[in-house]
């Protein structure tokens, strides 16, 4: 059976994604980064890139149009091999935030593993409201 890492992952990104060295560390991997770009999407003032790690897993990661600035990650990938839905573990910059940016992620990742997102067990408060959110076009029903 495959265990990922996305709710150590989950549990980390929650406490230290307001902090702006950790976005400043972002932007400088990110060049380190980008030959690995398999596909790219326009996505409003951004760019999203993705790139596999292998069949299902992946990572898509979200920068300003000159590329300059990662503004969005989103980990993903199947908890167990015959999973039907995928899960992920998303970040977005606070400065970024209410953009439709995590949404524009989790559609797209969708659309490339052919697979519904679900949600963690515990996660952030910010991610309570995207699960919640009245018509989100991703994942599966989901309400507490």
């Amino acid at each position: 059976m495959k265990m990922n890492l996305l709710r150590v992952v989950n549990r980390y990104s929650a406490s230290v994604s307001d902090n702006p060295w950790k976005w400043e560390l972002k932007n400088q991997t990110w060049n380190k980064k980008r030959s690995k770009v398999r596909k790219t999407k326009p996505f409003r003032d951004f760019i999203m890139h993705w790139w596999p790690t292998s069949e299902m897993d992946g990572q898509i990661t979200v920068t300003t149009q000159d590329e300059s600035t990662v503004v969005g990650e989103l980990f993903f990938g199947l908890e167990y091999e015959n999973d039907e839905t995928i899960k992920g573990a998303v970040e977005v910059h606070p400065d970024y935030r209410r953009k439709g940016i995590a949404t524009a992620m989790y559609s797209w990742g969708e659309d490339l593993t052919g697979k519904e997102f679900s949600p963690e067990n515990n996660h952030t408060d910010a991610a309570e409201s995207l699960w919640n959110q009245p018509n989100r076009p991703f994942g599966r029903g989901y309400h507490r």
